[in-house]
């Protein structure tokens, strides 16, 4: 990426209203799916019952309330796809293969479908709590990390499900040379690569407290910190200031 480009990208989550195509793009939301119309015809109900009442909408019609779309999914405890996908390491396209063959399976009467009211979009939370209960094999295992648990999750899909998923892997981890990487968890707002647990940065986005902060990677960070620096949520003191001098030496 250039310099200019993530000056771009950091204004675009500073701003509160985005257009259809950037929705569509950072959520996965497809606007055809009439499910998912039906979500955002709620989320603009929802908008309406605060004490301060707001909408989903802005003032123009090509204009949504990223934050407020946030919000609503948080109150109802769903997930976009894009999260949830990073969440159990794989791509948003393997996702959706998984969502299918799962719900063939045995397992998903003791897990329930992911989707929320049949959008393709949107995941239930309990869903991703609850995942591995759909495999006998997982129901009553102690995972010793998040990494035992993709690899688990993933093995079992491949044995149950016969879908041979490749895992996300930490971008920060490739990029120092640990092998073998770990595994995604959530998304760079800057790159769109995944981030593995404790590789994150928070960002100065202007989201309201009550949701999870915008965040890029350590690789992300020390490529353009003379950037970042000035958005970063809180102090350096949380910052792993070694680690960002490594990954300076390996550029």
């Amino acid at each position: 990426m250039t310099a200019e480009s993530v000056e771009r990208r950091i204004a675009q989550f500073r701003r509160r209203h985005w257009s259809r195509t950037e929705l569509e793009l950072w959520y996965q939301l497809d606007f055809n799916n009439r499910p998912t119309q039906q979500l955002l015809v709620e989320a603009e109900w929802f908008a309406g019952t605060f004490e301060n009442p707001t909408t989903l909408r802005g003032d123009l019609n090509d204009q949504y309330d990223h934050w407020h779309w946030e919000v609503f999914l948080q109150r109802k405890e769903l997930v976009p796809v894009t999260h949830a996908a990073a969440q159990l390491a794989m791509s948003v396209e393997d996702f959706r293969k998984v969502a299918v063959e799962f719900n063939k399976s045995p397992g998903a009467s003791a897990v329930g479908d992911p989707w929320a009211n049949g959008s393709n979009c949107v995941v239930r939370k309990s869903f991703l709590r609850d995942f591995h209960k759909g495999f006998e094999r997982l129901r009553r295992t102690t995972f010793g990390s998040q990494s035992s648990y993709i690899r688990k999750i993933h093995a079992e899909i491949e044995t149950d499900l016969k879908l041979k998923i490749k895992a996300t892997e930490d971008e920060t981890d490739k990029k120092l040379g640990v092998d073998p990487p770990g595994p995604g968890f959530q998304i760079d707002c800057i790159t769109e690569e995944t981030i593995g647990l404790g590789r994150d940065v928070f960002l100065e986005t202007g989201k309201p407290i009550s949701l999870a902060p915008d965040c890029c990677s350590w690789l992300t960070y020390s490529l353009y910190e003379n950037i970042l620096n000035k958005y970063l949520l809180g102090s350096r003191t949380g910052l792993d200031e070694e680690m960002i001098a490594r990954l300076r030496r390996t550029e």
